[in-house]
């Protein structure tokens, strides 16, 4: 539901995804509420292309609330082989269709696979890839997150929903235009986790 009441309070650190995505979780097309809840340090894997440092959400609904997504990182991008292609997208979260709600939730200090010695691109959407989905923002934090491709924060390929309350995007490069009041810039976080 939209207040994220109920669902499932995890902690889960040092997840690693094998080959598909979703460090800590794989949501395929369910509705699934986290509440209370702190991943980090997830990864997917070594391999080029895998998706969503701690969520993979492939339709249905994902809803954080009053949740924490920090340090999770994707694979790194290479020239064949193994780890081939380029890094991986959404190192917090990468949605494709469906919606995403972030309720009170903070995305921080995740970071993208780099290209494995410069020679393939290194992932996009340092937090959050929207590949096709709807995302809305409900006193949100992505922010202080980092991508050796596109997109610091967010990379916004479906729409937005009405926003609420106050969001923070620390940077709307790759962003859109995300509707409702949007503070930018550095969020002087306290340590997360």
């Amino acid at each position: 539901n939209a207040t994220g009441e109920g669902g499932l309070s995890l902690g889960i650190t040092g997840g690693s995804g094998s080959g598909g995505g979703g460090g800590a979780i794989f949501n395929n097309g369910g509705s699934l509420v986290l509440h209370h809840s702190t991943l980090s340090v997830n990864s997917t894997g070594w391999f080029g292309g895998c998706h969503g440092g701690a969520i993979y959400s492939n339709g249905g609904t994902l809803n954080l609330n009053h949740s924490t997504l920090l340090g999770n990182t994707t694979g790194k991008g290479g020239p064949g082989g193994r780890g081939s292609g380029p890094g991986g997208d959404g190192e917090a979260i990468y949605i494709v269709g469906g919606t995403l709600i972030l309720h009170h939730s903070t995305l921080s200090g995740n970071t993208t696979g780099g290209a494995l010695n410069g020679r393939s691109p290194g992932g996009n959407g340092g937090a959050i890839y929207n590949h096709g989905g709807t995302l809305i923002l409900e006193n949100a934090v992505v922010a202080g997150n980092t991508t050796t491709g596109r997109g610091p924060d967010i990379v916004q390929l479906g729409g937005y929903e009405a926003n609420t309350g106050v969001n923070f995007i620390g940077d709307l490069a790759e962003a859109g235009s995300p509707p409702g009041t949007i503070l930018t810039g550095d969020p002087r976080l306290a340590p997360l986790g």
